[in-house]
């Protein structure tokens, strides 16, 4: 009978990265949700991987979008009509939408106050009454798509991607390699 070995999400695929053309590099996985981490970070030498941190889920940067995207009215699995959405909007909710996200020494952490996941099914909705209050009422799938909403989208990707570029940063200093 063959040997059987769990192999965990955030490390499944990664160990590969630093075997081709070259020999160290910083690697980065940042998810919904993996096990219970959603982003994940390590020094890659050779075959070898040396973790440097994690945040732990429900502070997910997916869940979020995933969130956002549920909120706007399109289907799971359709965040990707968000991020085409996004372009088409202001800065004008990106410093509320900051208030979501806190960037921290080690990561970041979500304001769950304007969530209701962990505790919720996500099919009864992800946004809770703050988060609606802060930025509309959900639209309902086949209703007009407002300025609101489109400043809503561009809100999630534009501090989606000051988050990530936070983690690539803490993922340079923690590992020293050029390369991510």
């Amino acid at each position: 009978c063959p040997r059987i070995r769990a192999i965990l999400a955030r490390t499944s695929g990664r160990a590969e990265v630093t075997g081709g053309s070259f020999t160290r590099a910083a690697v980065l996985s940042v998810d919904e949700v993996g096990e219970s981490v959603s982003a994940w970070w390590a020094a890659g030498d050779g075959r070898e991987l040396r973790p440097g941190g994690e945040v732990h889920y429900p502070h997910s940067l997916g869940k979020i979008y995933s969130a956002v995207s549920q909120h706007l009215g399109f289907e799971e699995l359709e965040e990707f009509r968000v991020m085409g959405l996004a372009a088409f909007g202001t800065d004008a909710l990106v410093a509320p939408f900051r208030r979501l996200v806190r960037q921290t020494p080690r990561g970041f952490e979500i304001d769950l106050s304007y969530f209701t996941f962990p505790h919720r099914p996500s099919h009864e909705g992800m946004t809770g009454e703050r988060f609606a209050a802060a930025f509309g009422l959900p639209r309902q799938p086949g209703d007009a798509i407002t300025d609101r909403h489109r400043d809503l989208a561009h809100a999630a990707q534009a501090v989606g991607e000051e988050a990530l570029l936070h983690l690539a940063r803490i993922t340079h200093d923690a590992t020293g390699a050029d390369r991510l």
